[in-house]
């Protein structure tokens, strides 16, 4: 994976959502111990929505 990121085939931050192990009982730790990362995302859908006029409340009911 590290070599995909140096290649530029996988962004940096594309680098973390990707889980590996040599055995699947480690890799299924890994996948419940896993802590998803929405800061740029999160940041980059605000910023959009606010682009093309939509309101930052929901109206759910």
């Amino acid at each position: 994976m590290d070599k995909a990121v140096e290649e530029g085939f996988i962004s940096p931050s594309a680098r973390q959502i990707i889980v590996s192990a040599p055995t699947a009982k480690e890799l299924v730790k890994k996948l419940e111990e896993y802590v998803p990362c929405h800061e740029r995302v999160a940041s980059k859908l605000s910023w959009e929505m606010e682009q093309l006029g939509y309101s930052k409340t929901y109206d759910i009911s």
